[in-house]
């Protein structure tokens, strides 16, 4: 090779002959620093050197481009962003005049490894390719194909052109499954190096990264429902926190909050001025989706976390439940939830529609304010504000200070505060729970000074207490009722009581106040002479109905009152009449109307109003629910003097009492007749009351001196004794004129009946099927000695048992006698009359039974029928059902079905909730226990174990065996309810300590066991079982319990115990058996560890020991490791420092490879089971074995920070660190077992990796496997570098004149390196094991606006670091891509002007090593054409000995023409270039100057004149020569 490396000479070694060819491969050209355009190679075989006199030249030509690819801007992405997202625009053109890109290679375009995502669906759709801005895709793409998810290739019909651009847009990428430190898209369109797809030798500068934001609410958010849509409530703060690696929320897009669509709510834009957030925030705005948002000042670093506060909502005007807030970072997709709820939920405040009295007193009022039935809306630390509206003439009462509430199912006296007379605020006691109520039961209003009617005037706040959105709807009056009547005028005073006129009374029309709470009260002065007469019923007519006839007197018979029956309307009037007063004296008095008895409502001024009747009958005995014709009454006698009183006015009205069991019958066909002649005539249509206690006759004529006898009447049912007189009311409802009838009616009668309900069991029988005790109490009259009972079951399903003779009679809890019954068929019974009893005594008897149950039936009412025998020999039958009820419920058991419990060194097996359900008939409680049992033959397995049985309500253990348990009841079970059994336990001891485990002859691959339920009576226990459960399976688990592995000797084993002689080992191949696997439990890796076994051992019959302590023999099987087996699983659990992960160390049996022993039944043993697959126990969890830094690597100044977590490892710890050399630099034991953390270095290292290793010692033998980590010291700053294609970066880290940086073009290119010393190719740390290690580099750029310092903009990326020997740019952007990657969007800071800026840039590495860089520029984007900045350097410069001079300028905009001359002094010419395409192009150029005139010759020393003449501009400068 030549030494200017132009030039390949190759010795030929003997003569080609005719024909002969020879191919040369595997030539590399380097130092392609500069665009070339097409060069030829060209071949010299007669010795010449001379390139441009050679022998031969190749057709194809080597061209240099410049191809470049860029993502318009960075981008971040989110994990589990869509694949429609869209994606910056990569764009790629050729930045000289030669183009590179060809149909053989195409384009290819690679997302690197570190990127966490995937090319997407792309198609012609999203390729374009333009030509002189037209797009020529459709004629050039061939193909467009994606691999391996990864890599983009663009197939080509033909080669691009130099002034060709493509551009591919769109959504490019999906599959954004984890966080992504910043990466670039890198591209390949050159021929690769041999045996590679494709050389990438552009990248993007700009990156993309895939960050993992989240929102949480610090609580649940509840709003209250509000009417008006305006009014706005505040959220509570929300927290927005950045991936601890990764950011993704971006300045230019911000952050998007979307409020569930289905509620309604809508954000508050008035009230964004009050919103709370930091310095980082500028402001908040709705987008054109009317959703929230956060626009920033800057981009969000890794980790960071964002507090927003007061966030306004409003339009609430509906409910709505568990909606959450959604966010995006794109505004694109919300796939990021609050996971706090977003509720709008209502309280409400009720009370009745009530109407007050005019002048009423102070009144309590019950309101009910009800929790939201799904949130808690109310909280107990607000309470409740209640408001009286202006319009309502009332007040709350000041003196109350206390409010007695009920809720949370309690009573609370809660303190009450009066704000003003007419708003108080009630604080609560404790939590109102959703749905629930609170019932204020005495809130006290008064002060009803006026007439008034309206609604909504009540007003309830939640969470303000000025803004108060709930209102009671109900209506309030105060209310003014009025009286009418005409006056009487008496002549004389009277001993005897006088008729007033009627009262006329209607209701207020608007707040009406005649309702059954209150009661018509006429009052008279109390300074009068005058007394209300007692009357039993006043005349009530209109609205009669509603107003009780039967009046209350006062002690001083002054206050008459009426109770009213029902609510009078508007429209209803009524008139009282039969009003008697007593008149002791002369005077005249006033009436008063009160519906309170206190206050009066109106007044009736200057009001007021004076013969011999006989009534008999004879004493009468009836019975109980005896017939009509057992209820007949005897003759009734009514006699009138000789003044007449009884008229057609009132009739004639016999009475009973209202509070008696006595009634009349409704069907009546009396006889009647008069002593004398007179003319007597009374209707025979009589008139029953409603409640069948007053019997009205019509009076036609009733004459003076004569007696009317009136026969067959009839009482209506007795079903009570009881005991009367008659009443005859001769002056209607009045009451005023009453006579009683001195005679006695008395209904008589025994009772019998069950001793309580009872429900049978289907299936019981004898003992179990005996009748409920019947308790018998007699009468005065002895009446149940002279009945016979007939007792008729109520179902055909339930028969009596057919060799019943005999019932038992008890006397005070005292056996007495036995007493023969008959049984007259299946459903009847009869107990004789005779009955041993007397007067008004009581017995029970006993001994009834039924035959057995079969089936179901409902609870029903047994029938008795009596047969009594009268004084007058006549028989009297009644059928009465019994108060009580018998059926027969069936309950079940249910479980888990196809349950299945290993036999193993666990003896406890945690059984499922069993469920005992009741029928629709219930059978358990007080009087009956549940039984839970297992089978005889299932106690040489298992038998219960029961210290932590649970039972759900109302069940209790009242006893338990090994077998059984007996299960008691605090109250009675209701149709269908569920008692839960769970919490219970089986314990297979049994199967150990009886020695059935060694009787391999009889073990079995699976045994079924099942839970069976019956009941227990008394002390009695149903042998017959009621039901059972499903099969229980019982295997033999091959592995006997969990492998451990541990360290002995120096070697890893893992040891497990087999179930005993079963496995014959000899034939198995054990290898082939076992196999042993780390994984991660969410499917991150599976690493296969099997093929590290050394040796696998079995021994037969040693000792072991089960989870009850008790001592067994096993088989064990040990397998000696490998020992890389320990960094093969630590290398793997080391990734705790990228990702959460969940180690799985798991030995599995495989059974398909297992000999078993000549007598053992295999039926079932080569089935897989659950325990076939088992953790292995190493002592500790390696999930929590975590070494920090989590980037593994640290300075020397910053060695305190590197540590391991090492939780739950309470053993000895002996740690060693040794170096790459594999030399130890530290080993020792560590002082203290049970510290969490371990301080690795206290002394400085050299640069580079180390392995550490702690191992834990259990004993002087026993080892764990131990924790190995590997760390990386790195104490080298990353340095900047450049090489050729970086000069621009070394130029500009200078001031230029007036201590301003030099201009450049804004197409112009900035770029640098930067290399870090101890990057290295991590699989080639050491032989020992391969450690992830993340070498990226934290770049932060700094720029300041030299002429406003004020004026910084900063912006962090993380770029790859690279090794010293294969230098790339580490970071290239264009001038005005890099102030609008900085500044966006403060385009107004640098748009349209000329601007200085300088600009810092600061790496830190991942041991927080750091170095910085500051360069200096300005730009001019004023309009200029040519920027002011023209000078040549060096300046002065000597021409001799080959030295050059360098006109540097910058142009603006494109140009079409232009020329540099250089002058002497006198003016002549003497140096001309004209100015080409490539030095007219945006941006800055150089121009070389040898020191030569036109002619080539050398100048002299001088100072000479340069002009640069560009379009229409031209600029000066001074050029010295001097040698």
């Amino acid at each position: 090779m030549s030494d200017d490396q132009l030039t390949l000479e190759f010795t030929v070694q003997s003569d080609f002959a005719s024909g002969d060819d020879i191919i040369i491969n595997h030539l590399s050209i380097v130092s392609l620093t500069e665009v070339q355009g097409p060069t030829k190679l060209r071949l010299i075989v007669d010795g010449k050197s001379d390139y441009e006199t050679a022998n031969s030249q190749s057709e194809e030509t080597i061209t240099v481009g410049n191809t470049q690819v860029e993502l318009l801007n960075t981008t971040a992405f989110s994990v589990g962003d869509p694949s429609s997202i869209l994606a910056p625009t990569i764009v790629i053109w050729e930045d000289s005049p030669y183009t590179v890109i060809n149909k053989e290679i195409g384009i290819n375009l690679r997302i690197p490894p570190g990127l966490d995502c995937n090319w997407g669906e792309i198609d012609n759709e999203n390729v374009q390719i333009l030509r002189d801005n037209i797009d020529i895709s459709d004629s050039v793409i061939d193909a467009i194909i994606v691999s391996a998810d990864t890599l983009l290739s663009i197939m080509l019909l033909e080669n691009l052109q130099s002034d060709d651009s493509v551009k591919v847009s769109g959504a490019l990428f999906n599959d954004f499954e984890t966080t992504s430190f910043p990466n670039v898209i890198s591209m390949a369109v050159t021929n690769p190096e041999p045996g590679q797809d494709h050389y990438f030798e552009r990248s993007t500068v700009n990156t993309i990264r895939i960050g993992n934001p989240q929102i949480f609410s610090i609580s649940d958010n509840i709003l209250a429902k509000d009417t008006d849509p305006s009014y706005a409530d505040t959220l509570v703060p929300i927290q927005i926190t950045e991936d601890v690696n990764v950011a993704s929320v971006t300045k230019e897009d911000g952050i998007i909050l979307k409020l569930p669509e289905a509620s309604g709510l809508l954000w508050s834009e008035e009230q964004f001025s009050e919103l709370i957030y930091p310095p980082v925030v500028e402001e908040a705005v709705l987008d054109e989706n009317n959703n929230l948002k956060i626009q920033l000042r800057n981009d969000l670093s890794a980790g960071d976390t964002l507090i927003i506060r007061k966030l306004p909502i409003m339009n609430m005007v509906s409910n709505s439940y568990n909606g959450h807030l959604d966010f995006s970072t794109n505004g694109t997709n919300y796939n990021r939830t609050d996971t706090r709820s977003l509720s709008v939920a209502s309280a409400q405040i009720i009370s009745s529609n009530q109407n007050f009295l005019l002048n009423d007193t102070t009144l309590h009022i019950s309101f009910e304010v009800v929790q939201d039935p799904n949130v808690m809306l109310i909280k107990q630390d607000y309470g409740v504000f209640i408001t009286i509206d202006d319009s309502f003439p009332s007040i709350f009462d000041s003196t109350q200070e206390v409010a007695t509430s009920i809720y949370s199912g309690q009573y609370h006296n809660d303190s009450l505060i009066h704000i003003s007379p007419k708003k108080i605020h009630i604080p609560l006691s404790t939590v109102i729970s959703a749905g629930d109520t609170i019932k204020i039961t005495d809130l006290r209003f008064s002060e009803f000074s006026s007439r008034f009617y309206g609604n909504e005037l009540i007003y309830l706040s939640v969470k303000h207490e000025d803004h108060a959105p709930f209102l009671d709807g109900s209506y309030k009056g105060i209310g003014k009722p009025v009286i009418q009547s005409v006056p009487r005028v008496i002549v004389s005073a009277s001993e005897t009581s006088i008729a007033m006129p009627p009262v006329i009374l209607w209701d207020d029309y608007q707040a009406p106040v005649l309702t059954t709470d209150r009661s018509i009260s006429f009052i008279l002065s109390n300074d009068s002479g005058i007394i209300w007469q007692e009357t039993p019923f006043l005349e009530i007519s209109g609205a009669y109905d509603k107003v009780s006839p039967v009046p209350e007197i006062s002690d001083d018979r002054k206050r008459i009152s009426l109770n009213l029956t029902d609510d009078f309307s508007i429209t209803d009037t009524v008139t009282v009449n039969g009003l008697r007063v007593l008149a002791s004296s002369s005077g005249a008095d006033h009436m008063y109307l009160s519906l309170n008895h206190i206050t009066y409502q109106d007044t009736l001024a200057d009001w007021i109003r004076v013969g011999d009747v006989s009534f008999t009958s004879t004493d009468q005995l009836f019975l109980k629910n005896v017939d009509l014709g057992q209820r007949i009454l005897s003759t009734i006698k009514i006699g009138q003097g000789e003044t007449s009183i009884i008229d057609s006015v009132f009739d004639l009205i016999i009475r009973l009492p209202i509070n008696s069991h006595f009634t009349w019958n409704l069907d009546q066909d009396p006889y009647y007749s008069f002593d004398n002649d007179l003319g007597g005539v009374v209707s025979s249509e009589i008139l029953i009351s409603e409640d069948q206690r007053s019997l009205t006759i019509p009076v036609i004529n009733f004459p003076v001196g004569d007696t009317l006898s009136i026969d067959s009447l009839y009482f209506g049912d007795f079903t009570m004794t009881d005991s009367i007189h008659l009443t005859l009311g001769l002056d209607g409802s009045n009451n005023a004129m009453v006579l009683e009838d001195t005679a006695y009616k008395i209904i008589s009668g025994f009772e019998l009946d069950l001793d309580s309900d009872w429900n049978y069991v289907v299936g019981d029988t004898g003992e179990f099927s005996n009748f409920p005790t019947l308790n018998a109490f007699n009468d005065r009259f002895n009446t149940l000695n002279k009945t016979d009972i007939y007792i008729t079951l109520p179902h055909e399903n339930l028969t009596w048992n057919t060799e019943l003779e005999f019932i038992n009679i008890f006397k005070d809890s005292t056996f007495f006698t036995s007493y023969g019954v008959n049984r007259v068929n299946d459903s009847v019974m009869h107990i004789p009359r005779g009955l041993p009893i007397s007067n008004n005594d009581s017995i029970y008897f006993t001994g009834l039974s039924l035959g057995e149950l079969n089936d179901t039936v409902q609870a029903l009412a047994p029938r008795f029928e009596y047969t009594i025998q009268t004084g007058g020999g006549q028989s009297n039958n009644n059928n009465i059902n019994s108060k009580k009820s018998i059926g027969v419920g069936y309950p079940t058991i249910a479980y888990e079905d196809k349950m299945s419990f290993p036999l193993d060194s666990d003896v406890y097996k945690y059984f499922p909730q069993i469920t005992v359900q009741e029928s629709s008939v219930p059978v358990f409680g007080k009087h009956r226990d549940l039984v839970v049992t297992i089978p005889d033959h299932a106690m040489n397995m298992t038998n219960f174990a029961i210290d932590s049985i649970h039972l759900s309500e109302p069940a209790f253990i009242k006893s338990a065996s090994k077998d059984s348990l007996f299960i008691g009841f605090f109250r009675n079970t209701q149709a269908y309810e569920s008692i839960q059994i769970s919490e219970m336990v089986f314990s297979t001891e049994p199967f150990f300590i009886l020695e059935n485990y060694l009787d391999i002859s009889n073990i079995k691959g699976s045994s079924d066991v099942h839970v069976s339920i019956s009941h227990k009576v008394e002390e009695k226990v149903r042998k017959n079982l009621i039901g059972s459960g499903p099969n229980i399976e019982f295997y033999p688990s091959l592995f006997f319990n969990n492998p451990v592995q541990y360290e002995y000797n120096g070697s890893q084993k893992v040891s497990v115990e087999i179930f005993p002689s079963l496995i014959n080992h000899e034939s198995t191949e054990l290898q082939s058996i076992i196999q042993y696997s780390h994984l991660d439990r969410f499917g991150l890796f599976e690493n296969d560890l099997s093929y590290m076994f050394n040796a696998l051992e079995y021994h037969d019959n040693v000792g072991g020991l089960l989870s009850s302590g008790s001592e067994v023999l096993v088989d064990k099987i040990v397998i000696n490791l490998d020992e890389s087996v320990s960094d093969s699983i630590n290398r793997y659990a080391d990734l705790n420092r990228f990702q959460e992960i969940n180690n799985q160390l798991r030995l599995s049996l495989i059974r398909s490879g297992i000999s078993f022993k000549e007598n053992v039944d295999t039926s079932g043993f080569y089935i897989k089971r659950f325990t076939d697959d088992l953790d292995v126990d190493i002592g500790y969890d390696l999930d929590y074995c975590i070494l920090q830094p989590l980037s593994g690597t640290v300075s020397n100044n910053r060695k305190d920070s590197l540590r391991l977590l090492l939780t739950e490892f309470p053993y000895e710890r002996i740690m060693t660190i040794k170096d790459f050399n594999n030399q130890v630099v530290f080993n020792a034991v560590l002082p203290e077992k049970n510290d969490s953390v371990i301080y690795i270095l206290d002394q400085d290292l050299e640069d580079g990796f180390y392995n550490m290793t702690v191992a834990g010692a259990i004993n002087d033998t026993i080892g764990t496997l131990p924790v190995i980590r590997q760390f990386k010291i790195d104490n080298h700053q990353p340095k900047f570098v450049q090489d050729n294609s970086d000069s621009l970066f070394s130029f500009l880290s200078s001031l230029g004149k007036n201590n301003s940086g030099h201009l450049v073009a804004k197409n112009e290119t900035f770029q640098f390196s930067i290399i870090d010393e101890n990057v290295q190719d991590p699989q080639a740390r050491n032989n020992l094991s391969k450690f992830f290690f993340n070498d990226s580099l934290k770049m932060t750029f700094q720029i300041m606006e030299m002429q406003e310092p004020d004026m910084i903009f900063s912006k962090t990326e993380w770029i790859p670091s690279v090794a010293e020997d294969s230098l790339v740019p580490s970071f290239s952007m264009r001038f005005d891509s890099l102030l609008s990657f900085l500044m966006e969007p403060n385009e107004d800071q640098y748009m349209g002007k000329k601007n200085n800026y300088k600009l810092t840039i600061d790496v830190v590495d991942q041991a927080g090593n750091n170095n910085s860089k500051v360069i200096y520029f300005s730009t001019d984007m004023s309009g200029s054409k040519i920027g002011e900045e023209v000078f040549n350097y060096p300046n002065p410069f000597s021409n001799l000995n080959s030295e050059v001079t360098r006109l540097r300028y910058v142009v603006l905009d494109e140009q079409t023409s232009g020329d540099f001359y250089i002058m002497d002094l006198g003016g002549n010419l003497v140096f001309k270039k004209e100015l080409n395409d490539q030095l007219l192009g945006i941006g800055s150029h150089e121009i070389m100057w040898e020191g030569v005139n036109v002619s080539g010759e050398l100048l002299s020393s001088g100072v000479y004149l340069g002009l640069l003449r560009i379009g229409n501009e031209n600029k000066k400068i001074k050029m010295v020569i001097r040698n």
